[in-house]
């Protein structure tokens, strides 16, 4: 009893935990994927922008409402030349000057620059005032720490301010050459990329920022008469759980509508606040939310097959103890002071279920559920529902036990045909319906509904139950009797037993196969998930990094241009230029070449995918499932036709996701002068880098034969198109081999493409998080399949001891009565295992509805029953059957006297 409260707190406490672990674990995974590059209203910190002097008492308020949102770091004040962007219409600059030399550069303010910058170590000692320099203007200028330089600023009419101040010392910049470079652990400058004075004259160039403390700042700008646009900068603390998080978007929201709204008369900028804060917490609530919506069928699942294995231990215990129930009752004892008596008898078990099944799912959550930290804000509501379940689960012994009491006070009529209640049907029938229901159920949304939800479940039971009702009808046989010349072995005494009715088999079988059946069902389902999961990410991205390049002669050390554009009247030439290749390229790269192409018959716009069989099979990404690895077989068909070009059969080509094309069909495609046939040697759903639309993959060998002047190997001699238009893109099995052969040959990708990028989707990341859990669930009912299996076997074993001793006193042999313990166990067992894989073949096809978040997208989810999943899932009903087997050794080893006791 202490185990199955156990485990019914454990399912009841493990969800808000797990639900918050995932939340913070998607946190710190979109904050961690913010780019050191990325805008202020995309990352993890607010800034808010004004026009007020940072003395004023506007200034001060914002930066005393920024200290009171609680999780922000302290704000930083910092102010921005604005000069030129105010006066365009006078042409105003600004000037940094040594001696003769001079340069543009723009004033910008901080309260201490030499913690926000990289210093050079030269700064001026005791130096009080003066201004930063980036070390390539201090190169320019010729200056160094303690220096004198002069400020100034001049119109378009000639008018000059000047000011002198001295240099306090010099900053490293990035590789840009202006902005200063971020210090060890911060991107401060980063997020600022956006928001930095850029260059008077080169406006596509960030200006040199002459930095100082704002006290300097300011007084340099009311001497040249320039103007500083203040903000305020404050980052999120590290370590904020998704809750905190989304308090502190919520106080930013409220400070924006207060703050914009405020803007005070004559200011002649606009406010403006800028934060992503709220945007990630919204990215991670939807991982976190599909997270949990994989992880529901388990959960229900946990509870209710923990309720079970309750009813289950609940109902042996009131069969083994009737005589006192009967006595209670004849005695006049009330119903409801039965039932109380049991609650109360229940209630320590109960309440030391409820503590160590928290504890128990506290650890679980921990060790494998997400990387998130799980607080008080869900560990306190998991103690609540680990006691609430326990309480309930007391008052429920206590009814049932009052049931029981009630039927004993009134029985049947003597004479009256009792009716048992057809509870069997009625559970077979409720799982048809469930699953029929599933079948036809419109998964476009791609959610499962809530009833959806306990299907698995619901085939699970019903299949333990029939199968056990079925039992003693299958083992009822003549040949089950021994001849008369053989003594009775115990496999024979194993299959009467079994052959016999016994009252409560049946629940107790339902619990075993549920255990055992999600424990498959949430293996194979992981196990499947990420399958489908590799699948996709390698259809949609190709291969491990994809660059696009502008063409295919730029990886080329000895390129072949193109042929010289004929003359007007003269004819285009068919043959290719003399000596184009493909260039040679390292181990797992490729070259890929995609066409859009039009077939005049249907009109359609189709893709042509040209590629290198012998190169691309090493360099793509195949996944692990069918429907890719039917697509590899069919490039190794493609490879085996690589024949030269025959006009009449036309170019081998693979047909991907185009629907009612066939092998050997000929399909007429062209693009711009180019029109070829291509004939179908194979049709396959998917393919590497399908992007869903009509695709023909063919070989770049026949093919390029066929484009003759306009191949897109060709060094254009001119910037004229030739009426082609071709993708080039270099696929490769690794990002390091991509960059060196970019690297080798000094090319810039057009856009790089990464299958890590993709794996990073909200929904994958989702899936990925729930694997943990799922198997930690599974082991949970793996448990508790074996507890109700050992339940049932204590309980049969100590009804049957005088039934033990007899047969060894008949001469039966106790080593044989033991013996058939065994055999009936381990046919139990593997009965409930039977029908747990049974059941899941039910599932298959239907367990895309409830496993996949993404049911359009290819390819298909597919759940099979992996070895893997099928070894545990048998270890588990291994290990069930051992463990039921020494428990009923040990309740049918008792003495002679205690075995006849009648309250045995």
């Amino acid at each position: 009893m202490l185990l199955v409260f156990m485990a019914l707190a454990t399912a009841s406490a493990a969800p808000p935990m797990f639900a918050e672990a995932s939340e913070n674990a998607a946190f710190e995974g979109v904050r961690a994927a913010v780019p050191a590059g990325a805008r202020q209203s995309d990352a993890d910190v607010v800034r808010l922008t004004a026009s007020a002097s940072p003395s004023s008492a506007d200034q001060q308020a914002v930066l005393d409402q920024i200290r009171a949102i609680p999780g922000l770091s302290a704000p930083t004040l910092n102010g921005k030349s604005v000069g030129v962007e105010l006066g365009r219409s006078t042409r105003w600059e600004s000037f940094l000057a040594h001696g003769t030399r001079s340069e543009r550069a723009r004033l910008f303010a901080l309260p201490d620059p030499a913690e926000h910058l990289v210093t050079t170590g030269d700064a001026a000692a005791g130096q009080a005032g003066g201004v930063w320099l980036p070390v390539p203007l201090a190169q320019g200028l010729r200056v160094e720490a303690g220096d004198p330089v002069t400020f100034s600023a001049r119109n378009r009419d000639g008018d000059e301010r000047r000011v002198d101040t001295t240099v306090a010392g010099t900053y490293r910049v990035a590789e840009d050459g202006r902005r200063p470079l971020d210090r060890p652990g911060h991107r401060d400058w980063s997020l600022r990329r956006g928001e930095l004075p850029l260059d008077s004259a080169l406006e596509t160039l960030p200006a040199y920022l002459v930095i100082g403390d704002v006290a300097t700042a300011e007084a340099l700008a009311d001497e040249v008469g320039d103007q500083l646009l203040w903000s305020v900068d404050a980052a999120l603390a590290p370590g904020l759980t998704l809750a905190q998080a989304q308090v502190v978007a919520d106080r930013i929201d409220v400070l924006r509508k207060r703050y914009v709204q405020g803007r005070a008369e004559g200011e002649v900028l606009a406010r403006r606040v800028a934060s992503g804060i709220g945007d990630l917490t919204e990215q991670a609530g939807a991982v976190a939310d599909g997270t949990r919506q994989r992880t529901l069928p388990l959960e229900w699942a946990a509870v209710l097959v923990a309720l079970t294995a309750l009813l289950a231990v609940v109902a042996a215990a009131l069969r083994r103890r009737d005589v006192e129930l009967r006595h209670a009752v004849g005695t006049g004892t009330p119903t409801v002071l039965v039932a109380l008596l049991w609650s109360l008898e229940h209630l320590l078990p109960a309440a030391l279920g409820g503590v160590l099944g928290w504890l128990c799912a506290w650890a679980i959550v921990g060790q494998a559920g997400p990387t998130g930290a799980v607080t008080a804000l869900s560990v306190l509501p998991g103690l609540l529902l680990a006691v609430a379940s326990a309480a309930v689960g007391a008052v429920l012994v206590g009814a049932l036990a009052g049931g029981v009491a009630a039927r004993r006070v009134r029985p049947a009529a003597p004479g009256t045909t009792r009716r048992p209640a057809p509870w069997l049907a009625l559970l077979v029938a409720a799982a048809l319906t469930a699953t029929a229901g599933l079948a036809a159920a419109d998964r476009s949304g791609g959610d499962a509904r809530s009833t959806d939800l306990l299907v698995p479940l619901l085939v699970f039971v019903a299949a333990g139950a029939l199968a056990m009702r079925l039992l003693p009808w299958l083992t009822r046989s003549r040949r089950h009797r021994p001849s008369r010349a053989s003594r009775p072995n115990a496999v024979w005494l194993a299959r009467r037993r079994l052959g016999a009715t016994v009252p409560g088999r049946a629940p107790v079988a339902a619990a075993v196969t549920a255990g055992l059946g999600m424990v498959l069902f949430a293996l194979s389902g992981v196990a499947a998930t990420r399958t489908t999961i590799e699948d996709r990410v390698a259809v949609r991205s190709g291969a491990e990094t994809v660059a696009a390049i502008e063409a295919a002669w730029q990886l080329d050390d000895d390129p072949v241009l193109a042929p010289p554009r004929p003359k007007p009247g003269e004819p285009q030439p068919d043959e290719p230029a003399r000596g184009v290749r493909t260039p040679p390229l390292p181990a797992r790269t490729t070259l890929v070449w995609r066409i859009d192409v039009t077939n005049p018959a249907t009109f359609g716009t189709h893709q042509l995918l040209i590629v290198d069989p012998a190169t691309l099979g090493d360099a793509a990404s195949w996944g692990h499932g069918p429907e890719l690895a039917r697509a590899r077989r069919a490039l190794s068909r493609l490879a085996d036709q690589d024949t030269p070009y025959d006009p009449i059969l036309g170019l081998p080509a693979i047909a991907v996701g185009v629907d009612g094309i066939e092998v050997a069909d000929i399909v007429q495609v062209e693009a711009g002068p180019w029109r070829e046939r291509l004939r179908v040697v194979d049709a396959v759903d998917v393919f590497p880098r399908y992007a869903g639309e009509p695709m023909y993959v063919v070989s770049a060998g026949p093919a390029f034969s066929t484009f003759g002047p306009v191949d897109p190997r060709l060094k254009p001699r001119d910037n004229l198109a030739t009426g082609i238009f071709a993708r080039t893109e270099l696929w490769g099995s690794s990002d390091v081999a991509v960059d060196a052969v970019l690297s080798a040959h000094g090319v810039q990708p057009r856009q790089l493409d990464t299958a890590e990028r993709l794996r990073r989707r909200d929904i994958y990341v989702a899936a990925e998080q729930a694997g943990g859990y799922q198997v930690a669930v599974a082991g949970y009912l793996a448990l508790l399949a074996v507890l109700a299996l050992c339940v049932h076997a204590q309980r049969r074993a100590a009804a049957d001891r005088p039934t033990d001793l007899m047969l060894a006193r008949l001469g039966f042999g106790r080593p044989r009565v033991l013996l058939s313990r065994a055999v009936e166990q381990a046919t139990l067992a593997a009965l409930a295992l039977l029908c747990a894989v049974l059941g899941l073949l039910l599932l298959t096809p239907l367990a895309g509805r409830l496993l996949d978040v993404a049911p359009d997208e290819a390819p298909a989810f597919h759940l099979v029953v992996t070895p893997a999943a099928l070894g545990m899932t048998a270890l588990a009903a291994l290990l069930a059957a051992g463990a039921a087997t020494a428990v009923s050794h040990q309740r049918s080893g008792r003495g002679e006297e205690e075995a006849y006791r009648t309250d045995a």
